[in-house]
């Protein structure tokens, strides 16, 4: 008996893809969070300085899985299967950096002195690169302020195998991980 071939990241989705991320969405689970746990990566630190607090790929697929698990609540998987059968969903990338203010100079730009990077042997191109800002609070105050950067990719140009995420960040080192995209959906 030969075990099944493991299915590779999906860039287009089927109505049965569909529905399935629809369902593995709906259950909101533990199987749903197993899920989660090969799309994203948070790195705890104690530190007071500039750092990488998380990772996240969402494929087409993965994208399903999320609204299903947070937006579609009133809905079922025929209504998944019309809102997504015909779009065409970018392969998306986000990273969050926390820069704690009291660690960085006044003159810090994270935007223009952090660089996100995505390679699978060369440097991906995304299509868009949007900024949103992040702000934690410990109960008594909002400290660790960051960003999150987000990067969309045609999901022709990503294929499986795997993805490795570099953030630069300027005269302050690097940060790298990487993802096996033949090992998700």
């Amino acid at each position: 008996m030969s075990s099944a071939p493991v299915r590779a990241y999906q860039q287009e989705l089927t109505s049965e893809a569909i529905r399935e991320a629809f369902f593995l969405g709906s259950r909101n689970d533990e199987i749903t969070a197993d899920f989660w746990n090969h799309y994203e990566r948070v790195f705890l630190s104690r530190s007071t300085t500039l750092h990488v607090g998380a990772v996240e790929v969402l494929t087409p697929y993965a994208q399903v899985v999320f609204a299903a698990q947070h937006h579609m609540a009133d809905e079922n998987a025929v209504d998944a299967v019309q809102k997504y059968a015909s779009r065409n969903l970018p392969f998306i990338v986000r990273v969050t950096i926390y820069y704690p203010t009291d660690s960085l100079s006044q003159d810090y730009d994270v935007k223009t002195q952090s660089h996100v990077a995505v390679s699978q042997g060369h440097v991906l191109k995304p299509q868009k690169t949007t900024w949103h800002p992040v702000t934690v609070s410990n109960g008594k105050s909002r400290s660790a302020p960051g960003v999150t950067v987000e990067q969309e990719f045609d999901p022709d140009q990503v294929s499986s195998g795997d993805l490795t995420i570099r953030v630069t960040f300027l005269d302050r080192g690097h940060f790298e991980t990487t993802f096996d995209l033949a090992h998700m959906k």
